[in-house]
């Protein structure tokens, strides 16, 4: 196959081309049991030339969405040409399907593994503040981490050296804290062995502290029954002082009083005005007659 055949294939026939003659230029990956001195044969050579130039045409293009689907490819030969073909197109891809082969997972779980390598644990809560469950969750988790480190390209990669010495270091600290609290444990199974032998600081047995612990609970439900009892009494007494009681049912509530109705001041004015003014009528209309009656 010569540049310029390569050059005229699409994009899809490049990525068709290049399964097809991965599947049939095996590698170190293949499932299959080669014989001895294969990489020798011609049509080996051939097919290797073939995934170089089909590899350097899809590099120049640079098609990352479609090559992609490459590196989680069923066949165990595509994903390790790919891996080779495509380290610099798409590192950490090609990177998680080359470490999939070698350590016998799916492309998937090796991207995933070095993508939770790389993620830096909480910061809070510290080791010290966390309870013990909290704590050993905590070193499953690094543990895990550390075993994903395998995938980081801590040789060639002066960040991912950093990332394995930062699991490594939170993995030992860990690992000390856990067996600080063991021994903090273990000191107090001791005492509280010698507690139940009757050697501790106050040389009380175990017999001797849980027939104190059961005059104690006779106490208590003695003191609880007593309280009951008084509750009752108490509520009975109340009850009893309220049926003697006699109430005054307010059925309608007072009220504040609005305007006044009376004296009606006005009227009773005008009411003396007019009755002044017909005792005046009356009182002229008399006196005329009285006088028109003299004169007659």
């Amino acid at each position: 196959m010569i540049a310029e055949d390569v050059a005229q294939l699409s994009t899809k026939e490049l990525i068709q081309r290049f399964v097809a003659t991965a599947k049939a230029t095996p590698t170190l990956h293949t499932k299959t049991r080669l014989p001895e001195g294969f990489t020798s044969t011609p049509e080996w050579k051939e097919g290797v030339a073939q995934m170089q130039a089909l590899g350097a045409a899809l590099r120049e293009r640079k098609p990352i969405e479609e090559i992609r689907p490459l590196f989680e490819d069923d066949d165990a030969d595509v994903r390790s040409w790919s891996a080779a073909q495509f380290l610099s197109t798409d590192p950490e891809w090609a990177s998680a399907a080359w470490s999939g082969l070698c350590f016998d997972l799916t492309t998937r779980e090796a991207f995933d593994l070095t993508r939770r390598a790389r993620q830096p644990p909480p910061r809070r809560p510290t080791i010290k503040d966390m309870s013990d469950d909290a704590l050993v969750e905590r070193f499953e988790d690094a543990a895990t981490r550390e075993y994903a480190a395998h995938f980081l390209d801590y040789v060639g990669d002066a960040r991912d050296m950093a990332i394995v010495n930062r699991i490594q270091r939170e993995v030992w600290a860990i690992a000390d804290e856990l067996k600080s609290r063991a021994a903090a444990l273990k000191k107090q199974i001791d005492a509280d062995r010698l507690v139940l032998a009757g050697e501790g600081a106050e040389g009380k047995s175990y017999a001797d502290l849980a027939s104190t612990y059961g005059d104690l609970l006779i106490d208590q439900q003695f003191a609880q029954t007593s309280y009951t009892s008084a509750m009752a009494f108490l509520t009975t007494s109340r009850t009893n002082l309220e049926q003697h009681h006699s109430f005054l049912v307010d059925f309608i509530a007072p009220t504040l009083p609005g305007d006044s109705t009376l004296p009606r001041v006005w009227e009773d004015l005008l009411l003396v005005a007019i009755a002044s003014a017909l005792v005046t009528v009356i009182g002229s209309l008399i006196i005329a007659a009285l006088r028109e009656h003299a004169h007659l």
